[in-house]
């Protein structure tokens, strides 16, 4: 009897280390793909400044300044939804 309960926790404890393995690789790849979103995000706002000051293409870098945003915010919001 005293074999089959320490399996059974054994079992439990697998399950365990498995379950936060798992959760921890998922938050893992979610804030990489939020950073390098956020670096994405960041070099477009450079690349918006400087079209800004040469007054040239400015409505493209602006549109894909957007872009970048929503998707900054859709990753962002996915986080805050629990994935």
């Amino acid at each position: 009897m005293e074999m089959r309960i320490a399996a059974d926790e054994d079992l439990k404890l697998t399950d365990t280390l498995m379950y936060y393995t798992n959760a921890s690789a998922a938050v893992k790849s979610l804030l990489y793909r939020r950073s390098r979103s956020l670096a994405d995000y960041q070099n477009v706002n450079k690349a918006l400044d400087k079209a800004r000051a040469k007054q040239r293409d400015i409505a493209n870098v602006d549109a894909h300044q957007a872009e970048t945003h929503k998707h900054f915010m859709e990753i962002s919001e996915s986080e805050r939804r629990g994935g």
